[in-house]
C-alpha cells in the first residue's frame, strides 16, 4: 500500500474517532447540565451545583451550564453571612455568570445579579468599578449613577452618595426626576439621622446640611412639592438634636415647624385642587415624631 494514502487513511479514522468521543463528551456534559437543572427546581441546590460543575468540566464552553451553575451559587449564597465559606460561595457565582457574559455581554439582567452579589459580599470596589466603567461607557445613562451612589450608601459613604445623586440631577431630563434625585438625598439623610445613638455632633449637622441643600435645589424645581416641605422639617428637628438645649437647637426647631406647616398648607392646597385627599408623602414625619425623637435624645 502507498504509504502517504496509508497515513491519509489512519488520519481519517482517527478524526472520526475524536468526533464520536467529542460527540459522546457533549451528550454527557448536557446529561450533567440536564440532571442539576432538575435537581435546582426542586431547591436541591448543592447537588445541583455539582451536576453543573460536572457538565462544565467535560464542556466549559456550554453557557446554558454556566448561566445556571451562577443561579445555583446565588441560591445556595447568604446575603450578612461573613465566614470565609460564604464568600466562597459569592464568588462562584460571580466567576459562572462572568463566564457566561464573555458571550452574552449585552445581558444587563445577569450583569445587575454580579454587581448584587458583589454588594451582599462587602466587595464594593469590585461593584463599583463594573457601574464607573458602564458610567464612563454611556454618561447620559442615568441607571449607573442610581447604582454607584446606591452603592455608595450601603459602603456607607454618604457624601459619595450626595455627590453621585448630584450626578443624577443633572442628567435627568425631566424636572420631576431632577427633583426626585434631591428628595432622595433628604431621604438618605433622614435614614442616616433616624440613629441617634450613632450620628452625633458635628456629623449630624453635616448630614442634615446635605439634606437641607438638596431640599433647597428640589424646592426651587418644584414649589409646591410637599416633601420637599415636610422633608426640611423633619431634618431641622433632627438638626436640632445635636445642639440640645442651646438656643441653637431651638432655632432649628423653630425652622423645622414653618417647614411641617408649609407642607400641611401644600397638602390642604392639593387636597381642595383635586377635590380628594391627597396622599402622605414618604418619608414624612410629624412633629409628633420629631418631638419624640427630641425627647429620646
Amino acid at each position: 500500500m502507498n504509504p502517504d494514502r496509508l497515513g491519509r487513511g489512519l488520519a481519517l479514522a482517527l478524526v472520526a474517532v475524536l468526533t464520536v468521543v467529542t460527540g459522546c463528551d457533549q451528550i454527557s456534559a448536557r446529561r450533567h447540565i440536564q440532571k442539576g437543572t432538575s435537581l435546582y427546581e426542586d431547591n436541591h441546590f448543592e447537588e445541583a451545583a455539582t451536576e453543573f460543575e460536572a457538565g462544565l468540566a467535560i464542556d466549559p464552553s456550554l453557557e446554558v451550564g454556566q448561566y445556571n451553575l451562577g443561579l445555583t451559587y446565588h441560591k445556595l449564597f447568604r446575603p450578612g453571612d461573613e465566614t470565609p465559606e460564604n464568600k466562597a460561595v459569592a464568588e462562584k457565582a460571580v466567576a459562572a455568570f462572568q463566564a457566561y457574559l464573555k458571550s452574552n455581554p449585552t445581558d444587563s439582567e445577569t450583569a445587575q445579579l454580579v454587581s448584587e452579589i458583589w454588594v451582599n459580599n462587602k466587595d464594593y470596589e469590585k461593584a463599583l468599578a463594573y457601574w464607573n466603567g458602564e458610567h464612563d461607557r454611556d454618561p447620559k445613562n442615568t441607571n449607573p449613577i442610581k447604582q454607584i451612589a446606591s452603592i455608595n450608601f450601603k459602603a456607607g459613604r454618604f457624601d459619595e452618595t450626595v455627590k453621585w445623586y448630584e450626578v443624577l440631577a443633572t442628567a435627568e431630563p425631566v424636572v420631576a426626576d431632577q427633583v426626585l434625585a434631591y428628595l432622595s438625598v433628604a431621604r438618605f439623610a433622614y435614614v442616616k439621622l433616624a440613629d441617634t445613638t450613632k450620628v452625633l455632633g458635628d456629623d449630624r449637622i453635616h448630614i442634615a446640611d446635605l439634606g437641607l441643600a438638596a431640599l433647597e435645589k428640589a424646592a426651587k424645581l418644584d414649589p409646591k412639592s410637599i416633601e420637599a416641605e415636610t422633608m426640611q422639617g423633619a431634618l431641622y428637628n433632627h438638626r436640632a438634636l445635636a445642639h440640645g438645649a442651646y438656643w441653637a437647637g431651638a432655632i432649628d426647631r423653630a425652622i423645622g415647624l414653618h417647614h411641617q406647616t408649609l407642607g400641611r398648607v401644600l397638602r390642604d392646597e392639593a387636597k381642595k385642587a383635586q377635590g380628594t385627599p391627597a396622599p402622605t408623602p414618604t418619608p414624612a414625619p410629624g412633629a409628633g415624631e420629631a418631638s419624640a425623637g427630641q425627647a429620646g435624645g
